[in-house]
């Protein structure tokens, strides 16, 4: 698990599950830099999701 600056990740493991999962939990009034980073993994996501 990595923490800092009021991010934390938390790395699930599941050899049985083949897939992925990104998930973000924010505040109602988010800053501008977490509004940013949330809009970057909606993208990144959508490319992901229209690759063959």
């Amino acid at each position: 698990m990595c923490q800092g600056g009021g991010v934390r990740t938390v790395r699930v493991d599941d050899p049985a599950w083949l897939g992925r999962a990104m998930v973000a939990v924010t505040a109602r009034d988010r800053s501008p830099e977490v509004t940013a980073t949330v809009e970057a993994l909606r993208q990144e996501a959508a490319q992901l999701r229209a690759a063959p």
